[in-house]
């Protein structure tokens, strides 16, 4: 059970989700205790890499590069990635991401 503080809605992880896993519903969590909600189509271990490459490039679209950066952490080596839900249709990558950290409450559309 996962709640998202933003839209209040309830996921529910009863399905089996792994690395292999596509259209998944995610939560990318740094060090410090800030997380990203996201959702991909593609497999788990794809999107934590493009993530791992965005912050290693300082890509300004993606936010958890963007907090990376502003907070000086360095190393990605210990971004966490845990699948929530598992999505049965096709989706748009981007829509309805969160962004969520101690001090700060960010909502992000893209």
């Amino acid at each position: 059970l996962f709640a998202d503080i933003f839209s209040g809605r309830t996921f529910y992880t009863d399905s089996f989700i792994n690395c292999n896993t596509s259209f998944v519903v995610y939560r990318l969590e740094c060090p410090c205790g800030c997380f990203y909600i996201g959702r991909t189509k593609h497999k788990l271990k794809v999107r934590l890499a493009e993530h791992k490459q965005a912050i290693r490039s300082g890509n300004p679209l993606y936010p958890m590069a963007v907090h990376y950066k502003d907070t000086n952490h360095g190393s990605c080596n210990s971004l966490k990635i845990t699948g929530i839900e598992h999505i049965n249709i096709q989706l748009e990558e981007g829509i309805g991401l969160k962004h969520s950290c101690k001090e700060n409450h960010f909502g992000f559309t893209h």
